[in-house]
């Protein structure tokens, strides 16, 4: 069997807009097989138009923000603002960088919570309680749902150590930002796509530009190693994984 039909955009078509969505779809879809591109060196690179990118900005990142998060102070505190917008990246340092940047632009006493650490009192632990509810709970059908998570109990595998110890935590980040591969399965009507380094894994690109439910509702900004705006950016897929499909 075969997915040949892009569900996340056929929900969200119409009759005025149903070419646009099916070419739309066409074109994510030569992304993820790595169609469409150019090799040199043993990289696949693939070129943008020029439309879904930020180029020839005098602040191309607070164009990336202004795109996803419009009027942002204003909205602060209403939920559906949030529930379809974030900027994807391909690294965690990368995400940390973006969510840092929105914590210093909203006003408002700032409070540091720590993880606390504890040495384990027993050799084996079994605190079934602690894994019950993960973060992704919070996903899908609980939109808007009151739920409690609990802070979790994790034990470090680090096998240098002389002595087992405990690290309790509350397992949530902020997300104005998120990696591409955290955003899977996400459904967004706003997307930031920001790549200041090509991604790196197989079909990293495919996920990140599937991700949103129109092609009004993306916008990419990509450096190249120079630090110049550039069209084109690394879509790495190794075709071998569809030899056998």
């Amino acid at each position: 069997m075969k997915l040949n039909k892009n569900m996340r955009l056929e929900l969200s078509s119409s009759s005025a807009n149903a070419d646009e969505i099916r070419e739309f779809a066409k074109w994510i879809l030569r992304i993820g097989n790595g169609d469409g591109g150019e090799v040199n060196d043993g990289d696949a690179t693939f070129e943008f138009p020029d439309d879904m990118l930020i180029r020839n900005s005098s602040d191309p990142f607070l164009d990336l923000i202004e795109f996803v998060y419009p009027d942002l102070v204003t909205n602060l505190f209403t939920l559906e603002y949030f529930e379809g917008r974030a900027i994807l990246a391909p690294t965690n340092e990368i995400v940390g960088f973006v969510n840092d940047h929105f914590l210093s632009i909203i006003t408002g006493e700032e409070k540091v919570y720590f993880s606390s650490d504890s040495m384990c009192k027993e050799e084996l632990l079994s605190d079934v309680n602690a894994y019950i509810y993960s973060p992704e709970f919070l996903s899908g059908k609980h939109i808007g749902d009151m739920v409690f998570i609990p802070r979790m109990t994790l034990v470090p595998s680090n096998s240098t150590l002389p002595i087992k110890f405990l690290q309790r935590q509350f397992p949530l980040i902020v997300s104005f930002a998120m990696t591409i591969n955290k955003s899977l399965g996400q459904t967004l009507s706003h997307v930031g796509l920001y790549l200041p380094r090509p991604v790196f894994s197989h079909r990293q690109l495919y996920v990140a530009l599937s991700r949103v439910k129109s092609r009004s509702g993306i916008t990419i900004l990509f450096d190249s190693k120079s630090g110049d705006r550039t069209n084109v950016t690394n879509n790495v897929v190794y075709k071998k994984v569809f030899q056998r499909i």
